[in-house]
């Protein structure tokens, strides 16, 4: 082989190398703004879970009028009672969910027939501090890592 087939492979390996390295680097790029844009979808769904509790336990533990308990709570309640289902990844947190919604269903329902709903009440609380408590869990960087390395 003479000196200028010589540099000519190297050129070849050169660029084949060069374009390898492009196309897995392009790749890698792309699964990893997948993974960000997956995650960030999923931090914005447990966001408006939360808030979505959080007015729910607010019209359910301050609201004391029974009009306006009914014509607030019934249509949030409507969203609320399959949204577990939503979450059904997180066995944890789903449960905390159907608690939470129960809880404030039997709050609601002891308030409109004029019954003592101090306990459900208590339990409405107890409950959705276990949501929070299962979403923060969740948002646990560790748990991101793992999440993101794994469907790599």
């Amino acid at each position: 082989m003479t000196k200028v087939e010589l540099t000519l492979i190297a050129a070849i390996i050169a660029a084949f190398t060069s374009i390898l390295s492009l196309f897995l680097n392009s790749r890698l790029t792309f699964n990893r703004e997948k993974r960000t844009l997956r995650w960030n979808k999923e931090i914005e769904r447990l966001q408006n879970l939360e808030e979505k509790i959080g007015l729910a336990q607010e019209i359910v533990s301050v609201y004391t009028g029974v009009e306006k308990l009914k014509n607030d709570f019934i249509p949030l309640h409507e969203e609320l009672e399959y949204i577990a289902g939503r979450f059904a990844r997180y066995p944890e947190l789903a449960k905390a969910i159907r608690g939470f919604v129960h809880a404030c269903s039997l709050t609601v329902s002891a308030k409109i027939e004029h019954e003592d709903y101090q306990e459900y009440k208590e339990m409405v609380s107890t409950e959705y501090t276990k949501v929070i408590a299962e979403c923060d869990r969740i948002l646990d960087p560790k748990l991101l890592d793992r999440l993101t390395k794994i469907k790599t």
